[in-house]
């Protein structure tokens, strides 16, 4: 069985209010750091990427801090997209489904549960909507009826690569999926959206952003089953990423997991906007 490293990379930042990061707090005005990752796997073969972010155009529409854009990112790690083979999509909200060009010759993989949520009656829903890009989900239709999209029909666990699985933990959305890699400090759970902060696993306090809460709340418990008991767990939008997983792969907002976090997740803190550590670089 091939053995990976995953390197996350930290591409934009927005600060919110905390009530619309964790279900049942306050609205008392307190902001929260949301910052969004994109993850590449490497070590085990071909590079596989996993999600892809948006571009800088989408950073300034969309009022984010755009910290390392996705195509500046591959080019600081010398990964060139048009030489990768597999891009799996653990969804397609805006966050996670831009830049799908850069891959002149990837397959894709997605659940098709999530591209018929995507092209179907839920987008008459405005606030539903808000979370796709129109642009986005063209591109996938595109890529579908040009044989480059494998759509996953079912909840079925499937293999990527060896050492490499994807696994449908519905809650966010009724088609996401977590990608569970073999490293060699063990298997570590890329979660996306399953978990966007450690601390709403902790305190069942989930992302209010959800098909059905009851299932993102034991999204939590799966993650933590497929990282076989242990804490290879990787958060979506968390700036404690970058603290519990502290080591550098060549760029502040680049860091490369191989095993299980340096700090305990219990650790992780809450709420970080108005805070400044050594790892937050942005002025």
């Amino acid at each position: 069985m091939n053995v990976w490293d995953i390197l996350a990379i930290r591409y934009a930042h927005v600060d919110l209010p905390r009530s619309s990061c964790f279900l049942g707090e306050p609205k008392d005005g307190a902001m929260q750091r949301l910052d969004f990752y994109f993850w590449i796997l490497t070590g085990g073969g071909s590079p596989i990427v996993v999600d892809m972010g948006f571009n800088a155009e989408v950073a300034a529409r969309r009022r984010r801090v755009a910290t390392l854009p996705p195509d500046r990112a591959f080019s600081l790690l010398n990964i060139d997209p048009d030489r990768v083979e597999r891009v799996v999509m653990t969804h397609l909200h805006y966050d996670h489904a831009g830049n799908s060009d850069l891959f002149s010759k990837a397959r894709f993989t997605l659940r098709a549960k999530e591209m018929a949520f995507a092209t179907g009656p839920a987008m008459n829903d405005a606030a539903t909507a808000h979370h796709y890009a129109a642009d986005d989900i063209r591109r996938f239709v595109r890529l579908l009826h040009d044989g480059r999209l494998d759509l996953i029909d079912g909840d079925d666990q499937v293999e990527i690569a060896p050492g490499v699985t994807v696994h449908a933990v519905p809650g966010h959305t009724d088609g996401l999926q977590v990608v569970r890699v073999t490293t060699r400090g063990g298997p570590v759970v890329i979660a996306s959206d399953a978990c966007h902060y450690y601390a709403s696993m902790r305190d069942g306090k989930p992302f209010p952003t959800f098909t059905d809460p009851r299932l993102k709340l034991i999204g939590y418990e799966r993650l933590k089953a497929l990282a076989d008991g242990g804490e290879g767990i990787v958060a979506a939008h968390d700036p404690e990423v970058l603290r519990l997983f502290p080591d550098r792969a060549g760029h502040p907002d680049i860091v490369r997991i191989a095993g299980e976090p340096a700090f305990p997740l219990v650790s992780a803190a809450p709420f970080l906007s108005n805070a400044r550590t050594e790892f937050n670089v942005d002025p």
